[in-house]
C-alpha cells in the first residue's frame, strides 16, 4: 500500500490506529481486551516506525542512507530511553489510566508534525505523479 498510494495513506490511520489502541488501553477491563489493545498498538506502531525509517532512507541522498538509518535509531533509542522515565513520573502522579489516556495525544499530535515534516510534501508529489 505504501509503494501504491504513498506514505500518506498508510502512515495516517496507523497515527490514528495507535492512538485508538492508547486510549482502549486507559479502558481495558480485562485480559482478553488487553489482547485486542496488543493488536491494535502493534498494527499502529509497527507500521508507523517502520515506515517512518523507509520515508528517512528515502528522503536522504544516496550517499547519507547510513547516516539517515542511525539517525532514525539514535533518536529512537533516546525516545526509548527517556520515555519511560517521563511516563513514570506520569504513573506517579496520576495512576496507569490517566497516563494512557494522557498518552493518547502523542500519536494525535504526530499527525500534525508528520503533516509539516513530510506529508504535505508526499501529497503534492503524489498528485503530480498521478498527474502524469
Amino acid at each position: 500500500m505504501f509503494d501504491r498510494f504513498g506514505p500518506n495513506y498508510v502512515l495516517y490511520p496507523s497515527f490514528v490506529i495507535f492512538a485508538m489502541a492508547l486510549a482502549l488501553m486507559a479502558w481495558a477491563p480485562n485480559g482478553i481486551a488487553l489482547l485486542g489493545v496488543g493488536a491494535l498498538m502493534g498494527l499502529g506502531y509497527g507500521t508507523y516506525m517502520s515506515l517512518s525509517q523507509t520515508i528517512a532512507i528515502q528522503v536522504s541522498p544516496l550517499d547519507h542512507t547510513g547516516l539517515a538509518t542511525s539517525t532514525f535509531f539514535i533518536l529512537m533509542d533516546i525516545g526509548t530511553g527517556f520515555g519511560p522515565s517521563l511516563l513514570g513520573s506520569i504513573v506517579g502522579a496520576t495512576g496507569y489510566q490517566s497516563m494512557f489516556a494522557i498518552v493518547t495525544f502523542v500519536p494525535l499530535a504526530s499527525i500534525l508534525f508528520y503533516y509539516l515534516a513530510h506529508g504535505r510534501k508526499a501529497a503534492i508529489a503524489r498528485r503530480s505523479t498521478s498527474r502524469a
